[in-house]
């Protein structure tokens, strides 16, 4: 069978998904869903990355006039549409090609976010599909699928179709081609094809004084390449640029006293926490030196001596595996539906700012948000549309909160709690009334409701001088009883409650 590897954010897949569509071909052929920039986001896209998707628009309209394609305001990560497309193809393929066009058409024509569980969840209702679930074998699938494209002598080339004969077809074909290459015809003309250009680079951070030995063995063709010879250096170059993988010398971390890691890991504003870094060791004292490096942490090794095909499947492999690491950590903290953090995550930062605001003596706010009568708007709209309240809610929290240090978090249902460190009470309470003008003046329609017609939420704020004789839960609970006084006061409206401090403190509360 006839394979084509494609992804869903790429313009050319699409342009060549609807010509095979046309064509009524969609039977012969295999379908494989791979990631070729793992880096796009629907909520973070830099300027070059916007930059790429506007120029390849335009290619687009040039090479394939007749489809119809609208540019996309934002750049768009498909791991979440790949998966649950393997998964529908597994327990219902007689709809897999109608989700595939689905979610191409949703946002290549309509400018939906498909890394959206809400926005696939609705294009699965409409095919009939009411469940939205992964199949266990969906991640190894598209595994097997990412390694073929990788090793397939593509060059990381999308759209490409390929066949048991080893026949290869690069890039957006006209649509004769594609026909004659299915059918196996002695028409075919090959031509070079437009392919994607978003084959982003994997970013490495190398710190060596031996640079000349880094460059025989690191693929500058398949990473991006920062060296660094001082620790001063890199930090500054992270903030809008942070590495899939760290790569130390072993000698230059010697002569730091093996601080090179433990620097970064503290360096202020930045936080590589989470990056994992790998030795380049030394071939005389490689043994002694492995052993060293895993005590130390480090992931993976390399020696000096290593062939370059040796270190950039390691090298790969560990930027995979990180990846995976750092998107299962983003999803145990933060809430599946609307993007804030979750309730257990809130309960960590909670506790951490308790201690924090403890030890300097500062005041510690929170608001309790509770949406006004969101059960009557679920039973009108379904939930479906109670989703999508959520979701535009926890954004305009988020949108009135301004230091990186405040923290939004969904508490449960459709009850959220801002976290607002060192922040006295009237601040606190004038972030409150903002909040609540702003979902007022959002004018999300709830016509079964007396006046306003319009969707709202009761606010309570709680405020204390955190103390050892007091808990977190203690602040939590005068904030949610804060919030039922606006509830009884008629909704829509700010409370404020003062935690008072024990008698024998000779704190004053401003």
């Amino acid at each position: 069978m006839l394979k084509v590897y494609s992804d869903f954010n790429c313009p050319f897949c699409f342009a060549q998904s609807q010509r095979i569509r046309q064509l009524a071909l969609q039977q012969k052929i295999q379908w494989c869903f791979i990631e070729h920039a793992h880096n796009l986001n629907s909520t973070i896209s830099s300027q070059s990355d916007l930059q790429n998707l506007s120029n390849e628009f335009d290619l687009v309209r040039q090479r394939a006039p007749e489809i119809l394609v609208n540019k996309p305001e934002f750049c768009v990560n498909t791991r979440l549409a790949i998966l649950s497309y393997i998964s529908i193809s597994l327990s219902h393929p007689q709809l897999c090609m109608n989700y595939l066009t689905a979610i191409y058409q949703a946002y290549w024509q309509l400018g939906k976010d498909i890394s959206d569980k809400v926005v696939l969840r609705r294009i699965l209702q409409g095919l009939g599909v009411d469940e939205f679930d992964f199949n266990s074998k969906a991640e190894s699938i598209q595994n097997q699928w990412q390694q073929e494209w990788l090793k397939g002598g593509f060059d990381e080339r999308i759209p490409v179709m390929s066949s048991a004969k080893d026949r290869l077809l690069l890039g957006l074909q006209h649509i004769d081609n594609i026909d004659n290459f299915v059918t196996n015809s002695k028409g075919l003309k090959v031509e070079a094809g437009v392919d994607c250009s978003f084959r982003q680079k994997r970013v490495i951070a190398v710190f060596s004084q031996r640079q000349e030995v880094c460059r025989e063995i690191l693929n500058a063709q398949a990473f991006e390449l920062h060296y660094y010879s001082r620790l001063s250096e890199m930090p500054n170059f992270c903030l809008g640029n942070r590495p899939d993988i760290i790569l130390v010398d072993f000698a230059m971390d010697k002569q730091n006293n093996f601080n090179i890691m433990e620097f970064l890991k503290n360096t202020t504003d930045i936080s590589f926490e989470e990056t994992p870094f790998m030795y380049l060791l030394q071939a005389d004292a490689a043994k002694q030196q492995q052993s060293m490096a895993y005590a130390l942490g480090a992931v993976d090794t390399i020696c000096e001596t290593d062939c370059t095909t040796l270190t950039n499947i390691k090298l790969e492999r560990r930027i995979l595996d990180s990846r995976k690491f750092s998107q299962l950590s983003r999803n145990s903290i933060i809430d599946s539906l609307t993007g804030v953090y979750n309730r257990r995550q809130l309960e960590s930062v909670l506790e951490n700012y308790w201690r924090s605001s403890c030890r300097q003596k500062i005041p510690l706010s929170i608001i309790m948000v509770d949406i006004d009568y969101f059960k009557q708007y679920n039973d009108f709209y379904g939930h479906l549309e109670g989703d999508n309240c959520l979701i535009l809610i926890a954004q305009i929290l988020q949108n009135c909160v301004q230091r990186t240090s405040d923290i939004v978090a969904r508490f449960g249902g459709e009850e959220f709690v801002v976290v607002l460190p060192d922040t006295p009470m009237q601040q606190a309470e004038d972030i409150a009334l903002t909040m609540r003008a702003e979902i007022e003046l959002a004018d999300i329609k709830q016509p079964n409701r007396d006046a306003p017609k319009c969707v709202t939420a009761s606010f309570g704020v709680g405020y204390l001088y955190p103390h050892p004789d007091y808990s977190p839960d203690q602040l939590l609970d005068l904030a949610d009883k804060a919030m039922y006084r606006s509830k009884n006061r008629g909704r829509n409206c700010v409370t404020c409650e003062v935690m008072p401090q024990p008698k024998y403190l000779n704190l004053i509360i401003k």
